[in-house]
């Protein structure tokens, strides 16, 4: 199948969260599978390229009625996967991919991204190459799916949400800047909702877990689309994202201080001992220390760890024999927060940094892993600790509840999972952790090694997507 990947982020060129992990790694599998992929991409201002060619001329996009943008073309190959890059002043000339800051989005996001999803087509058509299958990714590709229909007629449309709450809303008044029939537009005077579009018009849609699959199609977790994937009725699923084990994998990782598997976990010692030293933490190997790597923000459980009164983080520090280290950066008045209290309590240490060498770090010197979330499409962290060793402590959500089980009420358990985001749970589920690790060392080892030997390869999730596109594809 010739299978078009439509993105606002790709690893390595231009990432701020797992989306770009997603993309880069599911595209890399399928064209294993021998599919040719092929993914288009904005050329953004700081982009490092490895091997670029530069197409000579411009390209012509339509964009609305009577109105039409130049862009340059410029590709690259990474593991046999082309990589093209609409060039143009909206994105080449500013920095950041939605904004100088993750906290400060252009305001004219509408009309870059609208921009970008006008270039797609026009791309395919210098290249004289029509995909099978167009694969959407979030917002920023959300009127793909409409455009396709008069681009590609005899194409087919998957639209992926990745995080249900970033949906591209702008003001209806902006109309003008999509360059679309106003007609296709449902709900006008509540702003034009672009992942909304994307969901109406694509042949399928999926999100990134089973488990996420039905949140979201409640009014709790639905971000007031819950409508729309209802309607979706079996053409809605659940795909679990897996995970790059050339990257993750502790027998392998040049990045910690020693490699280990499961059959030498002693090994892993050096690695606590490392991450010890590099937080300022006390060298207590006796002592259990629990990671968080997160972005700091609401959705991550933070405010639950910081609340007011009973502050989980806090009764944790004080009352349990345990290291926390906190890796991250995010909500400004959170990061102050958990300062104030690594300045109070020597068994806390606070990083706000984003560092991949960290991050390896971490999850290899850590005894548990913490992941208290408010909500959890898929989540991959959870997933790097369990083949390292790393025992996962998650809230039953989203992607969490699908890759780890309660280790004392599931005999094959692979984790500490807990219902309810309270803090009363949140610290309770932990001190399990901690007495499971102090008073009963062979069962954590045993817990340990049932995560390590976990499968959650792409190569799985990447036969559930053949089975949708297989599904849709049009035969011409």
């Amino acid at each position: 199948m010739k299978i078009l990947m439509a993105s606002s982020e790709a690893a390595p060129f231009a990432k701020s969260g797992g989306l770009a992990d997603v993309v880069q790694a599911l595209s890399q599998t399928l064209a294993q599978r021998g599919h040719d992929v092929r993914v288009i991409l904005p050329h953004y201002q700081d982009m490092t390229f490895h091997t670029p060619r530069y197409f000579s001329g411009s390209c012509r996009a339509d964009w609305g009625i009577g109105e039409y943008a130049e862009f340059s073309i410029i590709q690259d190959t990474l593991k046999d996967v082309p990589y093209y890059f609409i060039s143009h002043p909206y994105f080449t000339q500013r920095e950041g991919i939605y904004g100088a800051t993750s906290f400060a989005p252009y305001t004219d996001n509408n009309r870059r991204f609208s921009l970008y999803t006008h270039a797609v087509p026009a791309l395919c058509r210098h290249l004289s190459w029509k995909p099978d299958i167009i694969h959407c990714h979030d917002w920023t590709a959300g009127l793909l799916p409409v455009l396709a229909r008069y681009a590609f007629p005899d194409s087919s449309t998957v639209m992926t949400v990745h995080n249900l709450a970033f949906q591209g809303i702008f003001p209806r008044l902006d109309l003008h800047t999509f360059g679309l029939d106003p007609e296709l537009l449902e709900y006008p005077r509540e702003g034009i909702n672009m992942l909304r579009l994307g969901l109406e018009h694509a042949d399928w849609v999926t999100t990134v877990s089973p488990t996420y699959a039905e949140e979201v199609k409640t009014p709790e977790y639905g971000c007031q689309l819950d409508d729309v994937l209802r309607k979706r009725g079996n053409r809605f699923t659940g795909i679990l994202n897996g995970v790059d084990y050339t990257e993750w994998d502790p027998g392998s990782d040049p990045l910690i201080p020693q490699q280990y598997s499961v059959d030498t976990l002693e090994r892993k010692a050096a690695s606590k001992q490392e991450l010890q030293r590099l937080a300022g933490l006390e060298d207590q190997p006796e002592v259990p220390l629990v990671c968080m790597i997160s972005r700091i923000a609401e959705q991550k459980g933070f405010v639950e760890l910081l609340s007011n009164g009973t502050s989980a983080l806090e009764e944790m520090l004080r009352q349990l024999p345990l290291q926390i280290c906190i890796i991250g950066t995010g909500d400004a008045r959170l990061e102050r927060e958990l300062q104030h209290l690594a300045e109070k309590y020597r068994n806390l240490s606070v990083m706000i940094t984003f560092s991949n060498k960290l991050a390896h770090f971490g999850e290899a010197g850590a005894d548990f892993f913490l992941m208290p979330s408010r909500y959890e499409p898929c989540g991959l962290n959870q997933i790097y600790s369990l083949r390292y060793g790393t025992v996962p402590i998650v809230r039953r959500t989203g992607g969490l509840a699908d890759t780890v089980s309660d280790a004392d009420t599931d005999p094959q358990g692979t984790g500490f999972v807990f219902e309810e985001l309270t803090a009363e749970q949140i610290f309770e589920t932990t001190a399990r952790a901690a007495a499971c690790y102090l008073d009963r060392q062979e069962e954590y080892i045993r817990i340990q090694k049932r995560g390590m030997v976990q499968d959650f390869s792409w190569n799985n999730s990447a036969q559930e997507y053949e089975a949708v596109y297989n599904q849709i594809r049009r035969q011409t």
